[in-house]
Order: C-alpha cells, then sequence, then structure tokens
C-alpha cells in the first residue's frame, strides 16, 4: 500500500528477501565464531557469564577489551537497535489505537491532520506510560 505498483512492491520485496538472507548468514557466521572461540573452553561451565544470552557481549569484551571505542560502538548499536525497536512499537499502537479505537470503534470523524495531532500524542503517553 505504500508504493504507487506492484511492480515496485515485488522488487521492494525482493531486495528485501536478499536482505534478510544477508542478516541470517551473519547471524549464522557470528554462531559459528562464537562456537570456534569457545569450543574447548566454555565460560558459561566456567563460571565466567551466567547465562547465554551474555555470550556475545562476553565475546566482544574478551576480544576487543583493549580497544575501548569498538566496545562502546558495540554498546551503543544494541542499544540502537532496542530503541528502534520500542519506538516502532510504541508508532504502530498509537496508530492502531487510534484507526481502531477512535476512528472506527467510536466512530469519530476527524480530518488527516487532526489524526497526525492525535497519533503523536498518543505515542508521547504510551512512551511515558511506558517508561
Amino acid at each position: 500500500m505504500s508504493l504507487r505498483s506492484l511492480s515496485k512492491a515485488k522488487l521492494a520485496i525482493t531486495l528485501s528477501v536478499f536482505g534478510l538472507a544477508g542478516l541470517f548468514l551473519i547471524n549464522f557466521y557470528t554462531g559459528w565464531l562464537l562456537f570456534a572461540r569457545y569450543e574447548s573452553c566454555d565460560p558459561l561451565k566456567a563460571g565466567k557469564i551466567s547465562g547465554v544470552d551474555q555470550l556475545m557481549p562476553y565475546f566482544i569484551m574478551d576480544t576487543f577489551g583493549n580497544f575501548t571505542a569498538f566496545t562502546g560502538i558495540f554498546v551503543a548499536g544494541v542499544f540502537s537497535a532496542s530503541l528502534g525497536t520500542v519506538a516502532a512499537c510504541l508508532s504502530s499502537l498509537s496508530a492502531v489505537t487510534l484507526e481502531d479505537l477512535c476512528i472506527s470503534g467510536l466512530n469519530v470523524k476527524i480530518t488527516p491532520q487532526e489524526a497526525t495531532r492525535y497519533a503523536k500524542w498518543l505515542n508521547f503517553g504510551y512512551g511515558v506510560l511506558s517508561f
């Protein structure tokens, strides 16, 4: 619905498949890298980490601990990805609330400009509420 023609939508889906395949390959490579690095010494069994979800940050600190900037960039990337996901969830929550509850459910008639303003306020309210 956001593209002007069906052919452009098909092209966008095709390109996204290649992007997702590349992302999955990077994830698989990362898993193989972690396995190869810690094949003989498991940090979880050694007590260096307390959960399997700490393996990647431990690997970054273990491998690149001497490079302060790299570890900071890694942490910034993790926070950026998580904040981007939270922002997208809040925006979709406010859009669904406005469309399904207010416009369709309560039959409120508003202009697109008012809908944009209300969606921004709903997004702000959901952000404060989630905080």
